[in-house]
């Protein structure tokens, strides 16, 4: 099952950012010996989420209906500029949306009706050359006549036709904290005999059990927001969230994964003729393996088709032959069939791909997220036949192991960042520089100060000369990396004056 985010409360945050920064309060990057962040009055807040209500009814099969309804309450005309204009996402292949009531509500009881022909359905807009097809869709929801301090409301149904993984159900939520939110109330509803793994961060959670059926439900409510949250780490590392998931552990979901990806890494004999091509009379395993990447890297560009359940299952090595392109796991199907041919056994894995990195107990966290359309899940290929190591065949860093410095220059990730307190205010102190360093890789973060702004360059370099996968070298970096993303929320007093 596709994941059930209600994606257009990030979406206008986005948005909404210039509104966000405009009202005074604190602004959030770590810390912790500083007092905690002020926080602004809800009525000072831009956006006022009144109602979010979310009822979710999930089969044996793991197919759902879901009905959502919310009320939204722009506070200043830029926000009401922004919010006027509403969007669900959905896959034509895998789901049907209905609206069902939308309106604008006014501050004197008036309301207006969002008509049919205000409602549109697109595709989301994208870049030509980006090269990803899907079928994902958006009912768009023009609101009339909005203005400060009216609401708007939606509610709509949405129905799961077909689940990504057979059997299974995932979702999760995220509520940002630079909307107040005064009311949030969500429920799931399974039978006895399909129970979900769940998790929840910063929200309230109960699980009742009846005769036939198991309700999970989550209250949330922070009417007080932050002005705004800045941040490198994703907010699923950070913000209020919840997750569930049928999958009992990630072995289950690498399980899942498998039987859809297995298949189609046959080899076949146009896999067998190109294998032998390809390596010739090379009689060195690990050499076979890196000309069978090499060849990869250099043949088969990447473009996404995600049609229905090709957004999780991948292509079979035949086709992404013959058309010469394919996404990560297309490309780790055609490399992993290239490896069986020459004898050389591997596995496929599953790798978060985006800017979280906190594995969450839940399955779902790892699981579900990345296919939710906000980031690709990047498939990776270990090949323990031909030593100790992987290839990203999608972002050709690491052939066989080792980070490829010399190929990319991609061994230092610099990010540079700066902060201006709002007009008439002050930060009151800077905060302090940070270095984090193993045998393999440092960290560092530098503050500085030009008049009322405030700076920060992190640089993180890696000297990967052997496979990270080693013992001494993944214990090394393992103990360090939760310490390098405790370092990017630093809070930032202003002043009170």
């Amino acid at each position: 099952m596709r994941c059930t985010n209600r994606w257009f409360i990030v979406s206008l945050i986005t948005a909404l950012a210039p509104s966000l920064l405009a009202h005074p309060s604190a602004a959030q990057s770590q810390a912790s010996s500083d007092p905690p962040l002020p926080r602004p009055s809800a009525s000072a807040a831009p956006l006022v989420m009144k109602l979010l209500t979310v009822d979710m009814r999930v089969g044996a099969d793991g197919l759902y209906t879901q009905r959502v309804h919310w009320e939204l309450t722009p506070t200043n005309d830029s926000a009401a500029s922004r919010a006027g204009q509403q969007a669900v996402s959905y896959s034509a292949a895998l789901e049907d949306v209905q609206i069902i009531e939308a309106y604008t509500l006014k501050p004197d009881g008036r309301r207006l009706a969002v008509e049919p022909s205000q409602i549109f359905d697109q595709s989301p807009q994208g870049a030509l050359q980006f090269p990803l097809f899907s079928d994902e869709r958006r009912k768009v929801i023009v609101f009339p006549s909005v203005a400060a301090n009216d609401t708007i409301a939606l509610t709509y149904l949405k129905r799961a036709l077909k689940p990504e993984f057979p059997g299974q159900f995932m979702s999760f939520d995220m509520f940002p904290r630079a909307i107040a939110w005064n009311e949030v109330r969500e429920r799931i509803v399974t039978p006895r005999g399909f129970p979900l793994t769940v998790e929840a961060h910063g929200v309230e959670f109960q699980r009742v059990t009846g005769q036939n059926e198991v309700t999970y439900a989550w209250h949330f409510s922070a009417p007080d927001p932050l002005t705004a949250d800045i941040a490198a780490v994703s907010p699923y590392d950070r913000e209020p969230r919840l997750f569930a998931s049928s999958f009992k552990s990630y072995a289950d979901l690498g399980r899942a994964y498998a039987r859809l990806a297995g298949p189609k890494a046959a080899v076949t004999p146009a896999v067998q003729a190109l294998a032998d091509q390809i390596v010739g009379r090379e009689k060195d395993r690990r050499s076979q393996a890196e000309r069978l990447y090499d060849w990869m890297s250099g043949h088969i560009r990447y473009v996404a088709v995600e049609l229905g359940q090709g957004a999780v299952a991948p292509h079979d090595a035949d086709t992404v032959i013959a058309d010469g392109y394919g996404d990560c796991k297309d490309q780790v199907v055609l490399y992993s069939a290239l490896l069986a041919a020459k004898g050389i056994p591997s596995e496929m894995v599953l790798i978060n791909l985006g800017n979280s990195y906190t594995l969450s107990g839940s399955t779902h966290a790892r699981a579900a997220r990345p296919r939710a359309r906000d980031g690709r899940c990047a498939a990776h290929h270990a090949a323990p036949g031909a030593g100790c190591g992987h290839g990203d065949l999608d972002e050709r860093l690491a052939p066989g192991g080792r980070w490829q410095a010399e190929r990319n220059g991609r061994d230092r990730m610099v990010e540079d960042l700066s902060l201006e307190p709002p007009p008439g205010r002050q930060f009151v102190r800077l905060p302090a520089d940070t270095r984090i360093s193993t045998d393999n890789l440092t960290f560092t973060a530098h503050w500085s100060q030009a008049g009322r702004t405030f700076r920060v360059r992190r640089e993180f370099a890696s000297r990967m000369t052997q496979a990270l996968c080693t013992g001494k070298i993944r214990a090394a970096t393992a103990a360090v990396l939760p310490q390098i993303a405790a370092n990017y929320p630093t809070q930032i007093v202003i002043d009170g004056n």
